[in-house]
């Protein structure tokens, strides 16, 4: 790598795609713990997104986060845009954010103590595997919750309905942790396989 080694910070100002409807915000992956994660942590909180989530899994190798944490950078995550859409409230979280983080570190030395926010984002963590809800089978996906729902482990997250077949009762699916609703399928169509929906639960070591 030759950008990474002469930087300090790196943002990853990225979209959800088109697959899933989402609330923006930003991605937290650190060390366990150490000084690089604390200095993470204050610059999330200089971000100031209304939503982070906490990622446990490290970044799969080959990626810009993975290759920013091997050399020890300041490194954000987001995910700012969803179901193949632009959003004012994405753009704003961005904007806003990206002005705060430069702010936060000295790049920017032109804002106010007033025009700095305080921290206010809600730490939220993708458990693992029961995080995450997938299409049982093909068809036209229904979701019976909407983003930022507070839903309970056993609760029905939405159904496969089959338009080739109509007589066929459709397929539930079923939430596999309590927590809130982030992401949901964005288009109807869904093949076996797909993520229709992702839970997030509130972070109390943050």
């Amino acid at each position: 790598s030759v950008l990474f080694p002469m930087a300090d910070l790196f943002m990853d100002l990225h979209s959800g795609g088109s697959s899933l409807d989402l609330i923006p915000g930003v991605i937290m992956q650190a060390p366990s713990d150490g000084p690089l994660r604390e200095k993470i942590r204050e610059a999330v909180l200089a971000f100031d997104a209304p939503l982070t989530v906490v990622m446990n899994s490290v970044p799969w190798s080959g990626t810009s986060m993975s290759a920013a944490l091997q050399h020890e950078l300041v490194a954000l995550g987001t995910e700012l845009g969803s179901a193949g859409a632009v959003s004012r409230q994405g753009l704003e979280i961005c904007q806003n954010g990206v002005r705060n983080v430069l702010q936060h570190t000295g790049v920017f030395n032109n804002l106010s103590t007033s025009d700095m926010k305080p921290g206010q984002t809600r730490f939220m963590r993708v458990s693992g595997p029961e995080s995450y809800v997938y299409a049982p089978a093909n068809g036209i996906y229904e979701a019976f919750d909407e983003l930022g729902a507070e839903v309970e482990m056993g609760d029905i997250a939405g159904c496969i309905h089959f338009l080739d077949d109509p007589g066929r009762a459709p397929v539930i699916t079923k939430y596999n942790q309590s927590g809130m609703l982030w992401c949901r399928r964005a288009p109807g169509l869904a093949i076996r396989g797909n993520c229709v929906g992702v839970v997030v639960t509130d972070c109390s070591d943050m």
